[in-house]
């Protein structure tokens, strides 16, 4: 997945809810200090064209596709499922591989953000309608070289485009998304630019650099992406922690105020704060800060959901259940968790309540096609019984 956040304890929760948008000006230079890092000077950065190109060989993959359909419909289902096809494009999922479309296409390894990032340019030459989506799932964690990521996932809505003044009637839209376990899980989505995703990048690539500690590297980086858009405050809470880092505490704690400013009570940038606090001997608004974050967890459904999910994979059912139950209790419309708790209590040997689960789990069900898998998996559970 996009690493955009790097920390050096993760809390983090990613509100789905609509908050008025920050659109004060804000002056960039206030925030960069370019005389700490003469030698950012000397790194070449890739230029948003330069992330976004396509090569002959990406052409004539796009051509072979779309090629073999009459609609467009069928012609963007063909691509996204040709992409997504190891025999055509053999390409891996690698966490650590920011890399720009072509090489995303020909090195065939990427993480989640980079495989977007190709898929963007493959759909627009081949003129469908692309719009980027990021996904609203909270606290979604990798771990690197011990230390600690929090992505921010994105994924692509792909459409057909009207021609001149014809109306297309019956627009199938298609979401490609490299997450697999995410795929199947209804966060909620917000459109961002082009311009974000670039602002992401350049912080991905950021923190690798800042991993390495090669601050000059990360710093370029950083900077671009704070210039790409201002309003990202994935680079300045990144910048922030490599001023704290080197001992420009002040420098750290106006980058986090901006941020918080941007996107009042992230987590990210809020746990960052309190780590700023402990170090400059403010013990009591670290404090504070750390029983906020762990209130709004323990209040989140989806916090609950994917610590009972972690759970299930280590086969520590009980626990599992208990973080179930909890997100059902704040959350009880959701059919995924209703059906989280069948599978649980199917190991667990209980056939009732297995049973009632995946019935509720049909009762909220939000289209057809979900409300048939249940139904299916009721009658395969019946007859087992």
């Amino acid at each position: 997945m996009s690493r955009a956040k790097l920390l050096i304890l993760l809390v983090a929760v990613l509100l789905a809810s609509c908050k008025q948008q920050y659109n004060a000006p804000i002056n960039t230079t206030s925030f960069l200090h370019d005389e700490l890092f003469p030698g950012h000077l000397s790194v070449v950065v890739e230029t948003g064209e330069q992330v976004f190109a396509i090569n002959d060989d990406m052409k004539k993959f796009v051509n072979r596709r779309v090629k073999t359909m009459d609609t467009q419909g069928g012609q963007i289902r063909e691509l996204a499922e040709g992409i997504f096809r190891h025999s055509n494009t053999d390409l891996l999922y690698q966490n650590d591989a920011n890399t720009v479309a072509t090489e995303t296409f020909a090195n065939q390894a990427a993480n989640c953000l980079s495989l977007t990032i190709m898929t963007y340019a493959l759909a627009d030459y081949a003129g469908f309608g692309v719009n980027f989506q990021q996904i609203m799932i909270p606290e979604l964690w990798v771990r690197r070289d011990s230390t600690s990521l929090l992505n921010r996932h994105v994924n692509l809505k792909l459409y057909e485009k009207p021609k001149g003044t014809v109306v297309v009637v019956n627009r199938h839209d298609y979401e490609v998304d490299f997450n697999v376990l995410e795929r199947k899980r209804r966060y909620p989505k917000r459109s961002i630019t082009k311009e974000r995703v670039l602002a992401m990048f350049y912080n991905n690539k950021g923190v690798d650099a800042l991993i390495d500690e090669n601050y000059d590297m990360a710093y370029a980086y950083f900077k671009k992406g704070i210039l790409t858009d201002a309003y990202l405050v994935d680079n300045y809470t990144n910048l922030g922690i490599m001023y704290r880092r080197l001992g420009y505490h002040d420098y750290a704690e106006q980058n986090y105020t901006l941020a918080l400013k941007i996107e009042p009570g992230d987590g990210t940038t809020l746990e960052n704060l309190a780590a700023l606090y402990r170090a400059t001997g403010r013990h009591a608004e670290a404090v504070s800060i750390q029983r906020e974050l762990q209130n709004k967890r323990l209040n989140n459904p989806y916090y609950h959901y994917l610590l009972g999910e972690q759970a299930l994979e280590k086969n520590e059912l009980l626990m599992a259940r208990k973080h179930f139950r909890r997100a059902i209790g704040l959350h009880r419309t959701n059919h995924e968790f209703y059906f989280a708790m069948a599978r649980t209590l199917y190991l667990l040997g209980d056939k009732t309540g297995t049973q009632r689960y995946l019935n509720l789990a049909r009762k909220h069900s939000e289209t057809e096609q979900e409300e048939l898998h249940y139904a299916q998996k009721l009658n395969s559970f019946s007859q087992l019984q």
